[in-house]
């Protein structure tokens, strides 16, 4: 697409994401579907990463009902009041109520690869 192109295309560090539209196809497996918005509190970032509260992305991966099957996982950063730091939330689109979350990104993943095979 056009905003695809245009994303691919800036080589600028300072580009204001802010005005593009979402969702927004980074890739044929991932959407951006919320930016989320920035925490400074601490637990809420690394000297590596950020982890906006409400960042959400859709993402193509194997159905761990059926693993020859792809389906868009809802993958979110959510606060909860239990928890002093972000939660990573894995959600199965026929499976809302039964969502996979853990309180390190790649722990959620595990548990849904775990799940596919």
């Amino acid at each position: 697409t056009a905003q695809e192109a245009e994303l691919a295309g800036t080589g600028d560090p300072a580009f204001d994401f802010r005005n593009l539209t979402l969702p927004l196809r980074l890739s044929p497996v991932l959407r951006v579907l919320n930016w989320g918005v920035i925490c400074v509190e601490p637990r809420w970032h690394t000297r590596r990463y950020l982890y906006p509260v409400g960042y959400r992305v859709g993402r193509r991966y194997a159905d761990w009902r059926n693993p020859w099957v792809k389906v868009e996982y809802t993958c979110e950063i959510c606060r909860f009041t239990a928890e002093p730091g972000p939660v990573f939330v894995v959600t199965h689109p026929a499976e809302p109520a039964d969502p996979v979350s853990a309180t390190q990104p790649t722990a959620a993943w595990v548990e849904v690869i775990t799940r596919v095979h």
